[in-house]
């Protein structure tokens, strides 16, 4: 394995999970390395377009290259396709919102698609949130299927 690589995927896990620009120290702590070792990894990031600088004040976050990722990965999802009919057979059926979940990694899940209830007031579940398999119907669905 790739050390480097593996520390720039979490620079870039913990820039998703701030949701906002942050500061290069408040990165190296949110990812457990010094300021030099990150501020290295965050310039490699920024030339591939993965994080960029916001302004003169030395915040990252992520870049326009993370949604061109996102876009390759729905691309190449086929059972999409498949997926999305049962979706909306099930909002028809319920009137609530319905998705679908893989598993992510060991103790996780991510939602990969969705259809919305046609209703104002509705649950939300947008693609791409990972949370552990034992929040939600679907994460517990994926949970008791597990040896």
């Amino acid at each position: 394995m790739n050390n480097s690589v593996l520390r720039a995927i979490g620079i870039v896990d913990a820039l998703t999970k701030l949701g906002r620009p942050t500061a290069l120290k408040d990165v190296a702590k949110a990812v457990g390395l010094n300021k030099f070792t990150t501020y290295r990894l965050l310039k490699s990031l920024c030339v591939g377009g993965v994080v960029q600088n916001i302004g003169d004040n030395g915040s990252y976050a992520l870049g326009p290259a993370c949604l061109k990722f996102a876009e390759g990965f729905r691309k190449s999802f086929t059972l999409g396709d498949r997926v999305l009919p049962y979706l909306e057979r099930l909002v028809k059926a319920t009137g609530e919102t319905a998705i679908y979940c893989e598993r992510y990694g060991f103790e996780s899940c991510v939602t990969v698609e969705r259809w919305d209830s046609p209703h104002d007031t509705r649950t939300f579940s947008g693609t791409g949130i990972i949370r552990p398999l034992s929040v939600g119907a679907s994460a517990l669905a994926i949970l008791a299927t597990l040896p």
